[in-house]
């Protein structure tokens, strides 16, 4: 009976055992899992006074080689603190140095992100200081004119690099970048990377960008190609230069005009100061073709002689002017009118989001421009700019410019853009001029040349005006149909003083030229 007892006993005592056992051991796992054990990381001691929070980063990083990303000039704005930190772990160093801060972090890969904690610091503080700009636009295929949604944009030498994305539309935006002058790169899976240079973000508007990107082409084996025909017109990418209105005020003394601009290009030379007339190859200036929005134009310049591509001021303002090409030769078809070069000129759109006006003055002219959408809830604009004659003003005052020749000009550019759901966009455009120049020389009996006394009344003028209708097919293919009509006139009148000092009539001149 004792015996049969103790086993009893003994199996109770065994059971016992393994139960306690199990027990400490899920007990210990989770003590475990609550409190890591702090041996495996790299503890951190800091002893500061009075510092700033980049350099509180910079102790940190040379104890745990982990890199840091933030931008200086932001978290320059947090203020100095003594910081005491012995044995702590990365996690509660950087709170202890973010403490009160405004500022949080995050890890992202082997890295870890400093940025602004908008809970706690208005957003208006967190800005850096200095004038801001937006910059906007839309990526787009360059040969089917669709828009690519996704593709990257990004804002090159900024700490850290500022970038977006762009919408399905493709449309992007970048708020609250500084002002100045910047490089953007915009890329798309399958097609090489477009850089845009010297792109100026300045207070008075925002800049708007069209960037066209290029189907990348990959080296494959060896394939049977079958030529349908389709013209490849290599040699007018040859001969071609691309620019846009920031470049026509870059170069020296091209005071905004693209003809002007083009004299510093290889093949290219000027006449003289007095004109805008380039020569190209050695051929003659009057051989310039003049294309807008890819029709014909007569010459868009004030006091272009008869028969003349050229003249002293360009009508077009470059404030209306978008990505455009100068071709110096070796054109194709479409370019049948050219002998010397070709200007094929683009009007951009205006802003479609918000409301924008200037107005400037200068030797050219006041120049008054404005540009904004329709309604909120619609992606049309318009962008219209007109000029008028500082020289012509100052005379309406009663203010002597000039003793013998005064010149007088206007000039009126716009552009509607209407895009629509179904039927594609339509696009309203026009420029035109008017300039005239009166020059006098009506000598008195002191000088020599009593009865040679002249008065010379030159009058030029030209418009052009068009729609366009672009429907897109599908993501590869659109139609585009142009409706168009321009006329361009000059007169002189020119008399003489006769025996009597009258003036009389020696000859008049005048050309009307238009096309439909």
């Amino acid at each position: 009976m004792k015996k049969l007892l103790n086993c009893t006993h003994y199996s109770n005592l065994r059971g016992f055992t393994r139960s306690a056992i199990v027990v400490f051991g899920m007990m210990l796992a989770i003590v475990l899992v609550m409190h890591p054990v702090k041996a495996q990381q790299k503890l951190i001691s800091l002893e500061l006074k009075d510092a700033t929070l980049e350099k509180a980063l910079e102790a940190i990083k040379e104890q745990t080689n982990i890199d840091f990303i933030f931008n200086h000039e932001v978290i320059a704005t947090a203020s100095k603190k003594h910081i005491s930190i012995k044995a702590a772990t990365l996690d509660e160093a950087l709170n202890k140095v973010l403490e009160n801060s405004g500022f949080t972090y995050k890890r992202i890969n082997n890295a870890i992100v400093i940025t602004p904690d908008k809970r706690l610091v208005p957003e208006s503080e967190l800005e850096v200081p200095g004038l801001k700009q937006t910059l906007r636009g839309q990526v787009i295929d360059q040969d089917a004119k669709s828009p690519l949604p996704f593709a990257t944009i990004q804002v090159m030498g900024t700490d850290p690099v500022r970038g977006t994305t762009s919408d399905l539309d493709g449309n992007f935006i970048i708020d609250n970048l500084p002002l100045g002058r910047y490089t953007i790169k915009a890329s798309f899976v399958g097609y090489q990377d477009a850089f845009v240079s010297e792109v100026m973000l300045g207070s008075g508007k925002e800049t708007i960008l069209n960037i066209p990107l290029i189907e990348s082409l990959t080296s494959l084996e060896e394939i049977v190609v079958t030529t349908n025909g389709e013209m490849l017109n290599e040699m007018a990418v040859v001969s071609g230069k691309s620019f846009d209105a920031e470049e026509t005020k870059r170069y020296a003394a091209s005071i905004s005009d693209p003809a002007r601009m083009a004299q510093v290009f290889a093949g290219v030379a000027a006449t003289d100061d007095a004109a805008n007339e380039i020569v190209i190859r050695g051929n003659s200036p009057n051989w310039l073709l003049w294309k807008l929005e890819g029709v014909e134009i007569p010459s868009p310049n004030h006091f272009a002689e008869e028969g003349y591509s050229s003249g002293a001021i360009s009508i077009l303002s470059s404030n209306m002017l978008g990505s455009s090409d100068f071709y110096t030769g070796a054109f194709s078809a479409d370019y049948g009118n050219a002998l010397s070069g070709v200007f094929d000129l683009k009007l951009r759109n205006g802003n479609n989001q918000q409301y924008e006006h200037t107005f400037q003055a200068g030797v050219l002219g006041f120049d008054i421009s404005s540009e904004g959408p329709f309604s909120k809830n619609y992606r049309g604009s318009y962008l219209f700019n007109y000029r008028y004659s500082t020289l012509s003003l100052l005379n309406n005052l009663n203010i002597e410019v000039s003793e013998n020749a005064l010149p007088n000009y206007q000039d009126l550019s716009f552009k509607v853009n209407l895009p629509t759901k179904k039927a594609g966009t339509f696009s309203i455009w026009g420029i035109g001029g008017l300039s005239d120049v009166t020059e006098t020389y009506l000598p008195d009996s002191t000088h020599s040349d009593y009865f040679n006394g002249y008065d010379d009344f030159t009058k030029t003028g030209m418009y052009a005006a068009g729609i366009t209708h672009t429907y897109f097919v599908d993501d590869q293919s659109y139609f585009e149909t142009v409706l168009s009509s321009s006329e361009s006139y000059s007169s002189e009148d020119y008399k003489e003083i006769d025996s009597t000092r009258a003036l009389r009539p020696f000859f008049f001149d005048q050309l009307n030229k238009q096309n439909l």
